[in-house]
């Protein structure tokens, strides 16, 4: 109802569901094992590194300031072993009031300015660079359209974690025997994401599979060591 939405804007909305978010994690435990230090040791081993474009668009200047506050709370992260990484516990309420812009993002299945906008490149190549590390995900959401065409994608279709402050987070927990960590690097053309580790491991194999037909693409995900399979499942895209 109108009058409803008018009385509680978004923001107020998305602040309560993140302070429940908060207390469920509290009452089991989880929120104690939220990674919140920083400090990754010259000594440490490079697990991935993966290089993503910028595509240019109308709004490319506000996404690019978007992502660089959010990552300015998340470079060189550590992630102990069983602690938890969380998206919205390190970056916070993407709001005017915290300096970000609107951008493009998807909302209700259609793309549209909204504050914060072009976050989701992040969470996604975190998400990318997690599966790679073969830590374990606890919360992941995969956008539910695909607004690309094959050619001018950043990523390959699968790879992606929205997220919306409240609603979805990206969430994983360092199943490793060893500290790991995160750091980034953008410019005005690419955002570069690196998944560390205090001892020297291997990255796991990421593979897409896609089925696709006239309205939308199945992507199968299959994850392997040496040609091992360590994990395989599928996520269905609408087309926009």
């Amino acid at each position: 109802m109108p009058f409803l939405k008018t009385l509680f804007p978004l923001s107020i909305k998305q602040t309560c569901k993140q302070f429940l978010r908060n207390a469920v994690m509290l009452s089991n435990g989880r929120y104690f094992k939220l990674a919140s230090n920083y400090n990754t040791p010259a000594n440490s081993f490079l697990v991935k590194k993966i290089e993503q474009n910028l595509n240019s668009n109308t709004s490319s200047t506000n996404k690019i300031h978007n992502l660089q506050l959010a990552i300015s709370k998340l470079h060189n992260l550590v992630i102990e072993p069983n602690q938890v990484f969380s998206f919205w516990h390190l970056v916070g309420n993407p709001s005017t009031t915290n300096g970000y812009a609107k951008s493009r993002a998807i909302i209700a299945n259609q793309l549209q300015q909204t504050v914060g906008g072009g976050l989701c490149q992040l969470s996604g190549l975190i998400y990318f660079l997690a599966l790679h590390a073969g830590v374990q995900i606890t919360e992941r959401h995969p956008h539910s359209k695909d607004i690309y065409a094959d050619e001018e994608r950043f990523t390959p279709l699968g790879s992606d974690a929205t997220v919306v402050y409240g609603y979805k987070d990206l969430q994983f927990k360092n199943t490793l025997l060893h500290p790991i960590y995160l750091q980034f690097i953008i410019t005005d053309d690419v955002l570069t994401g690196s998944i560390l580790s205090s001892k020297n491991i291997n990255a796991l194999t990421i593979d897409f599979a896609y089925q696709k037909n006239a309205t939308s693409t199945l992507v199968t995900t299959t994850i392997s060591h040496k040609n091992v399979l360590l994990n395989r499942f599928s996520t269905a895209y609408q087309k926009i």
